[in-house]
C-alpha cells in the first residue's frame, strides 16, 4: 500500500511542476498527432497497390498503430523521464541520496517523475485502437482482456530492456546514445513483423522483442493470435524484468559513492 500511496504522491507532483508548462501539452499533443498522421500516411501508400501486407489489412495495422503510439507515450511519459536520468545520478552523485531513501531504489529511479504532458500519444492510441476495432467490428471480450494482458507484459518488456541499457551508467558513466538507438529501433514497431526479412524477424521476436511490444498485443485485439504465444510473452517479460533486477543488484555493488 505504501508504493501505491508514493505512486499517487509522485503524480501529484509532478503534475504541479508541470502546470506551469502547460502550452507544452498542446505542442506535444500537436506533434503526436502529426507523427501518427504520417505514419498513417506510410502505410496508406504500401497499400495503395495490395489488400494485405505481410498478411495484415490496412484496419488491423491502424490498430497495431494504435498500440505502437499507446507504449510510445508511457515510453516518453515515464521511462525516459525516470531512466533517462539514471547516468545523471551516478555522474553527479546523486545516486547517494537516493540508495539512502527507505524506499526500494529501483523503485524510485523508475517512477519519481511522470512527464503528463508527453501522455497525449497515450490518448492517440487508445483511440487509433478504438477506430481500427469499431472498423473491423471486433469487440470481442475475450480478445480484448487478452490483448490487454499483452500490453501490460509488453509495457513490462520494454521498462526492462530500458532498465538494463541505462544501468550501464555505473560502468560508463554517459549513456544516453544508447538511449538514442533505443528510441530509433522502437520506430521498427509500428509496422507488423511480418513485413521484414527473416533476420530482423528474429532480432524483433528475440534479442529485441518489439514483435511482442507491439504486433503480439494487437494481434489478439484483432483476434488473430495463437494462444501458446501467450506464455511466450510472459516468459520474455519475466526472464527481461529479473535480468534487469539482477543487473541493477550487480551494478550497487559496483557502485562507488560520490563521498567515498
Amino acid at each position: 500500500m505504501m508504493y501505491f500511496n508514493l505512486i499517487y504522491v509522485f503524480i501529484k507532483n509532478s503534475i504541479q511542476e508541470e502546470l506551469e508548462y502547460r502550452f507544452d501539452f498542446f505542442m506535444n499533443f500537436f506533434n503526436a498527432v502529426i507523427s501518427s498522421l504520417a505514419s498513417l500516411a506510410v502505410i496508406y501508400v504500401m497499400f495503395q497497390n495490395a489488400n494485405e501486407i505481410g498478411g495484415w489489412t490496412f484496419t488491423e495495422v491502424v490498430v497495431l498503430i494504435g498500440i505502437f503510439r499507446l507504449i510510445r507515450g508511457i515510453v516518453d511519459s515515464i521511462i525516459i523521464p525516470n531512466l533517462g536520468q539514471l547516468s545523471e545520478h551516478v555522474r553527479q552523485g546523486t545516486m547517494d541520496f537516493i540508495l539512502l531513501k527507505p524506499i526500494n531504489a529501483q523503485f524510485y529511479v523508475s517512477l519519481r517523475r511522470c512527464r503528463v504532458w508527453d501522455a497525449s500519444n497515450i490518448l492517440i492510441g487508445f483511440f487509433l485502437v478504438f477506430v481500427g476495432l469499431f472498423k473491423l467490428k471486433l469487440f470481442l471480450l475475450f480478445s480484448f482482456i487478452l490483448g490487454s494482458f499483452l500490453i501490460v507484459l509488453s509495457i513490462i518488456i520494454i521498462y526492462s530492456i530500458w532498465f538494463i541499457i541505462m544501468s550501464l551508467a555505473f560502468w560508463f558513466i554517459d549513456v544516453r546514445n544508447l538511449q538514442t538507438i533505443l528510441n530509433m529501433l522502437m520506430e521498427f514497431g509500428q509496422f507488423p513483423l511480418s513485413v521484414y526479412p527473416s533476420g530482423l524477424r528474429f532480432l524483433f521476436s528475440f534479442i529485441f522483442p518489439i514483435a511482442f511490444i507491439t504486433t503480439i498485443p494487437a494481434s489478439a485485439l484483432i483476434g488473430n493470435f495463437s494462444i501458446h504465444l501467450l506464455g511466450l510473452a510472459g516468459l520474455i517479460a519475466l526472464i527481461f524484468f529479473i535480468s534487469s533486477v539482477a543487473i541493477w543488484r550487480m551494478a550497487l555493488r559496483n557502485y562507488s559513492s560520490a563521498s567515498s
